[in-house]
């Protein structure tokens, strides 16, 4: 049985428009929507917005967490001064010594090739 004419045009109209699979650039988040995404989510944004591309690994440790960045070898110095005000520890007042639990540590490291 052949399809009429007018069963071919609905078809070719309804057919979705492909997509293309370019990369779009970022969304500029506020503060306040920043502060409500992940601190990995954070650190990677923080970086991209400067130019840096890199990948970002949690890793809980007990009552730590460490987060792995890994950026290209030329960025890592940047990586690692942008990346400071993201790690948080708390210290004994008396020896120096760092306490243990809740602390974030994040450690930025090249990527391997």
């Amino acid at each position: 049985m052949a399809k009429s004419n007018v069963q071919l045009i609905r078809r070719v109209r309804t057919k979705k428009p492909k997509t293309s699979h370019k990369k779009s650039k970022a969304k500029k988040l506020t503060k306040a929507e920043l502060e409500k995404k992940p601190l990995s989510y954070q650190i990677k944004y923080e970086l991209k917005q400067h130019g840096i591309n890199a990948s970002v690994r949690k890793r809980p440790g007990g009552y730590s967490t460490a987060y792995f960045v890994e950026v290209d070898k030329k960025d890592k110095e940047k990586a690692r001064q942008l990346t400071n005000k993201f790690e948080d520890y708390e210290r004994d007042y008396a020896t120096g010594e760092i306490l243990l639990g809740g602390n974030t540590y994040i450690f930025v490291q090249d990527k391997d090739d």
